[in-house]
Parts: C-alpha cells; structure tokens; sequence
C-alpha cells in the first residue's frame, strides 16, 4: 500500500493533466477531442515548448534562469525589426541575441560566481528595457496597411 502511494505522489502531475483530459473530453466531446482541436494545442505548444526544454534542463541542473521571458521578447521585437532585411537575418539576429544573453548569463554565474537567481534578475532588466527601444525603432504590425 506505501508503495501504491508513493507512485502516486511521485505521478501527481500527470494524473491531473490525466483527469483534467478525461473531464473535459467526457463533458464536451464533439469540441475537445477532435483533431482540430488537438491541432490547435500542438501548434501553440510548440511556441514555447523550445524555451521549456532549456528551462527544464537548467532547473534539474540546480539552477534557475529569470531571464527567459525577457529574451524571447526581445528575441520577438529583433525579428519582428528586421523582417524589411529577409526572415532569415531577423531569425538569425534573434538567435544570435538569445546566445549572447546565456553565454552572459553563464559567465555571471560560473566566472563572477554570482548566484544565478541575482544573474538573471539582472540581465532580465537590462532586457526588458531594451525591448521598447528596439520596438520604437521599427514599423508596428498591422494588417490594416494599404496595399
């Protein structure tokens, strides 16, 4: 019996997500469990799922990254800035800015032995203030133009 309970509490996770998707798709089938619907997930779990995967393995090595939401969006406004040059240069601008930030990150944590919450905290704020600046700098998206 000890044993059944610690597999439980050890699976807890998955077992709401379990019960969660049996509660939702016994209450409203013809809506939640077709592949449009499924579809629908996937696709907008794939836009943060990257960004999860790095946290995930940050988190099991024992530290904690605050910046990342900060990056992606500055990541965002580079590519969205830079669209006028071809998608590659915003994609490869974007890519670049997100290396720079964890290569600093890294060498605030590992060389400044700065504790990687304070690291983060800090390169967030520098980065979250440069996103406005970025974005100023660039014409909005907007599908109202004229042709």
């Amino acid at each position: 019996m000890r044993r059944l309970v610690n597999i439980l509490e050890r699976q807890s996770a998955a077992l709401l997500v379990f019960g969660l998707v049996i509660a939702f798709g016994t209450s409203s089938p013809e809506t939640f469990l077709n592949g449009s619907n499924i579809g629908n997930i996937a696709r907008q779990i794939s836009l943060d799922a990257p960004m999860v995967f790095g946290q995930v393995v940050v988190l099991i090595a024992g530290g904690i990254d605050l910046s990342v939401g900060s990056v992606m969006a500055m990541s965002a406004a580079l590519t969205i800035g830079l669209q006028p040059l071809g998608t590659p240069v915003g994609v490869a601008a974007a890519l670049a800015f997100g290396l720079a930030v964890g290569l600093i990150n890294g060498i605030l944590v590992t060389r400044g032995r700065i504790v990687a919450f304070v690291a983060t905290l800090g390169t967030m704020s520098v980065v979250r203030g440069m996103v406005p600046d970025v974005r100023s700098k660039s014409d909005p998206v907007n599908d109202n133009k004229p042709a």
